[in-house]
């Protein structure tokens, strides 16, 4: 399957949490969206992180209404709508570095170390278009479907 990128945005912002958790100690790093203007995917059964644009050709809600059966671009997405889209999702997306394919998710934060979710954020930054991400890459037939 030839695999495509979404049309990216010419402006994003992301923020980054320095976090520390108050169970073990362990200080990490977590990306979220900045605002509705993307979309996070993790992987399954891994650590690995993909974006999605939420607007526009192959992005989140274009990609959406072609996955979930008579969804339309201003329904409610609810979440059995949603776990429809990350069941067929999965078979249109690239592999991770392990193999494994991604989902919508990762916006809990909780200790990569011991899975505590009882954290405090140490410090907050806002990046504007930053060039570090990877963007998750779609079937091309999805894509133009």
């Amino acid at each position: 399957m030839k695999m495509c990128y979404p049309k990216i945005p010419d402006v994003y912002w992301i923020k980054s949490y320095c976090c520390k958790c108050k169970k073990c100690g362990q200080e990490f790093q977590v990306m979220q969206p900045n605002g509705y203007d993307l979309v996070k995917f993790i992987e399954l059964h891994g650590k690995e992180e993909r974006w999605l644009p939420t607007y526009g050709v192959g992005g989140y809600l274009d990609i959406f209404c072609k996955l979930v059966t008579n969804h339309k671009p201003n329904d409610e997405i609810t979440v059995k709508k949603a776990n429809q889209f990350n069941r067929q999702i999965i078979k249109y997306t690239e592999k991770s570095d392990n193999g494994n394919g991604f989902v919508v998710g990762g916006y809990d934060i909780v200790c990569d170390n011991c899975g505590s979710e009882d954290i405090s954020r140490v410090k907050e930054n806002i990046f504007t278009s930053p060039t570090d991400i990877k963007w998750l890459k779609l079937s091309c037939d999805l894509i133009n479907r």
